[in-house]
């Protein structure tokens, strides 16, 4: 079995992986057609599935731009901390590292998801379904983005002053009015989609892969525990052996190809704590600040 005529909709409907090549297709990362140059026939479809693919991407590029604009014109002008920027700029980038990564992994993905399918029927076991699974972690990972983002809107007004200026675009945007508020809402929304959407996603695929891998490994060794009862015959002993052999090789190559994946999410992670510790030392700092300031005139 290859994974040549093999649609999206079959993927996503019975195979036992929810909605998540779905939104990932939304994020760019178009697994049902990886690796192959067939063109659409519809130019409309051609053309949502160009905007679908340079979307997302386009953000994030975005988004390091003007992370890093900051960070030059914060060094140039000495107008404010620069801790906040470099960090921004390193998530920023482990966020787009892993996009580029999975990008990079679709047509390895699709025949991931054919050689699991292959190796179910060989060895005569129905794959566990996670349907409900991946779909209730993905609208949790939406439910979490949008939830940190409106918090961050509404508190906005308390933050460290380098987060003000940081998202009131180059302080053109520092008023109170509603185009100002427009667009400090909309770099906050865009903020957090690049910092969190990507990480979490690849998190979820790395995790789905891995379990499939595993409950692959569990079919074959009940095989081997029913082959135990009985007598077996030479070509069951043949058949449980190439089964065997496919999987090493199954496990080997999703080891190989994942592994740096999950060492760029740890370190996104990481960097995600450490940014996080940093805008509450400096918001604790302001608080501290505000205090003794409100102590000296009240005296």
């Amino acid at each position: 079995m290859n994974s040549k005529g093999i649609t999206g909709m079959q993927i996503t409907n019975s195979w036992g992986y929810g909605y998540l090549w779905t939104v990932l297709y939304f994020l760019g990362v178009d697994i049902y057609d990886a690796g192959q140059n067939k063109m659409s026939s519809s130019r409309k479809n051609f053309s949502n599935k160009v905007i679908m693919k340079i979307l997302f991407p386009f953000i994030m590029y975005f988004m390091i731009i003007y992370v890093l604009s900051h960070e030059i014109t914060y060094a140039v002008t000495f107008t404010a901390d620069i801790k906040i920027p470099l960090c921004f700029i390193i998530i920023n980038l482990f966020s787009l590292a892993l996009w580029h990564d999975v990008n990079r992994k679709r047509a390895f993905i699709r025949d991931f998801i054919v050689k699991c399918k292959k190796l179910g029927l060989c060895l005569q076991r129905s794959l566990t379904n996670i349907n409900t699974i991946i779909n209730s972690c993905l609208v949790l990972i939406v439910f979490i983005v949008i939830t940190a983002a409106a918090v961050c809107i509404f508190c906005m007004k308390y933050a460290p002053r380098e987060l003000h200026m940081y998202f009131s675009f180059f302080m053109l945007a520092d008023g109170d009015d509603i185009i100002s508020m427009l667009v400090k809402d909309t770099l906050i929304v865009m903020q957090f989609v690049c910092l969190f959407i990507p990480p979490a996603l690849a998190a979820l695929l790395s995790g789905t892969i891995f379990f499939k891998t595993g409950d692959l490994i569990g079919k074959l060794r009940e095989n081997l525990e029913n082959i135990k009862l009985d007598v077996p015959c030479h070509n069951e002993i043949s058949k449980i052996s190439m089964n065997y052999n496919y999987l090493y090789v199954l496990v080997h190559e999703v080891e190989k190809e994942f592994s740096p994946t999950n060492f760029l999410i740890v370190c996104s992670q990481w960097f995600n704590l450490n940014t996080v510790l940093l805008c509450y030392i400096l918001y604790k700092g302001d608080l501290l600040s505000y205090s003794l300031g409100s102590q000296i005139i009240a005296e």
